[in-house]
Parts: C-alpha cells; structure tokens; sequence
C-alpha cells in the first residue's frame, strides 16, 4: 500500500493505493473538510489504507510512505492485552469487533489476524454476552392510545348566537356525556345568558 497526503491553499487531500501480487490496481482519494498539518493529512491517509485493508480483507500488507510514521507490529501476547485494555480497561466501554478494531487502529498497533481476533475476543466476553441484549428502559404500564376524556369535533357557523351556543352544548355535550358539573367559560354573552342558565338547571 503506497499512501501520501497534501495540503495547500485550496484544501487538505489525502490518497492510498492497493497493489495486489497480480498487479491490480485500487486507488482511494478523499478530501478532508479540515485545515491540518502535512504530519496530521499523513496519518490521515496511512488510516484510510488501513481501512481499505480492513474492507478489501488483505492478509498481508506492505506499507509504503514518505513520512515518519510508525505503525507498531506486535504478537499475540501483546495484542491479547492491548485488545483487553481497549475493550473492557478503566475506560473500555466494551464495543463491538469493529469499532474495536478502529479504536487499536487510531493507536498504531497491528497485527496479521487482528481483525479475526477483535471479533472472536468479544464473542468471548462474558460481560458483552450477558448485557449485550439488555434494554435500559424500566417497565412501565401499557396506556391505551385513545384520548383519557372525550371530546366533541369542532364545528362551525355562520353566526355564534346565544341560541346556537345552547342548541350546541344541548346536543353534542349534554346528550352525549350528561350534564357536566362545572362549567368554565370566559363570560361571552352567547355562554352567559339565561338560557344557558337554563339548559344546566
């Protein structure tokens, strides 16, 4: 894999290149939406190979740059306990296979098989097989989706007199629900009226 990055005036861009044995070619560009340093648009690349590596399922991998950078190559001893303190350590939130194989990957650690080995290490975790099902809702009674007290359609007139308002309140409150123990108007004369008065006695 051959990776390099620039920034210049117009913006930050960054590249990697897969050459297989056979000699197929698999390019990858990107534009960064943020100002960085020439180190920063470096690594930024050498991590974009590094994900076209996870995506393309390479085995192996030669990795060819201009910068300084240094990706750590380790073995198995030291990978279990690097994938045990990024996983579930003083600040693991025990993630899935893949956001742990990002997390390891953004430190500059690797390894031939880590991808085989993040996704078996957390099918091993007795604490990620337990909980990783649970929802964190408590228990609450079922409510019924209908409204908790009945309501009268709106409806419309030409004109709102007392005559009306009472005809309204007679047939579509008190023939349908009783008549109603208090109410609360904001003293209009079409609801304060005698005939209201009436209708309610």
């Amino acid at each position: 894999m051959f990776f390099d990055g620039a920034v210049n005036a117009n913006g930050v861009g960054i590249g990697a290149i897969f050459i297989s044995p056979t000699g197929q070619h698999y390019p990858a560009t990107s534009r960064l939406w943020f100002f960085c340093t020439k180190n920063t648009t470096e690594y930024e690349a050498c991590i974009m190979g590094m994900n076209m590596k996870v995506d393309l399922d390479v085995d192996e991998l030669l990795i060819m740059g201009d910068s300084d950078l240094i990706i750590r190559c380790i073995d198995a001893l030291e990978a279990e306990m690097i994938m045990n303190e990024v996983h579930s350590g003083v600040c693991g939130p025990h993630m899935n296979g893949y956001v742990l194989a990002k997390k390891i990957l953004w430190a500059w650690y690797y390894w031939m098989t880590m991808e085989k080995d993040f996704y078996s290490f957390v099918q091993k975790c007795h604490k990620c097989q337990i909980h990783c099902d649970l929802i964190h809702a408590p228990s609450s009674e079922l409510h019924l989706m209908s409204t908790p007290w009945p309501f009268v359609a709106g409806v419309t007139f030409k004109a709102v007199t007392k005559k009306v308002v009472v005809d309204f309140v007679d047939s579509n409150i008190i023939c349908c629900f009783g008549i109603p123990k208090t109410v609360i108007t904001d003293n209009a004369a079409n609801l304060n009226n005698y005939l209201m008065r009436e209708i309610c006695e």
